[in-house]
């Protein structure tokens, strides 16, 4: 089984998008996982409308539309603004192109995650920096409030 890093932000696992910012996880539902991985296997080209259409709609009369649907769906998953796009690129009425900076790792089901391994890493970001600097300060006023010195 593969699993995706995107942009250091998102693990694409098991069906499920984790938001590593937030530990956020969305399960996706087959189609969109389905979609996301093509888009990302052929990364290096433009993935054409009609190409997506026959893969998962066999042809459908609506498939425009549910393909437009879903598009959209993974973009507000991935929280991405469709007129600055970080993951997927639109070429109107040709296709999409996934952009995204991706890595991926295989991994066995059951298979235990070392913390060492490069997509496992613990990301150290300024939030966690902020937050616990906030905690440190708030601490250090209630004790001089607490134990004032004379």
């Amino acid at each position: 089984m593969k699993n995706f890093l995107i942009e250091e932000e998102f693990l694409l696992k098991n069906h499920q998008l984790i938001n590593r910012l937030t530990d956020e996880k969305i399960k996706l539902e087959p189609l969109l996982h389905q979609i996301i991985l093509y888009l990302i296997t052929n990364n290096d080209q433009v993935v054409t409308r009609e190409e997506l259409q026959n893969k998962f709609w066999n042809s459908d009369i609506y498939a425009d539309e549910a393909l437009t649907k879903a598009i959209s769906k993974l973009r507000a998953v991935l929280n991405e603004d469709s007129g600055n796009p970080k993951y997927i690129r639109t070429y109107k009425k040709v296709g999409y192109q996934w952009i995204g900076k991706i890595m991926t790792e295989e991994i066995k089901d059951n298979q235990p995650v070392h913390p060492e391994s490069s997509i496992y890493k613990l990301i150290y970001d300024r939030k966690f920096y902020y937050t616990a600097s906030i905690i440190l300060l708030v601490l250090m006023m209630l004790r001089s409030m607490i134990f004032p010195h004379h």
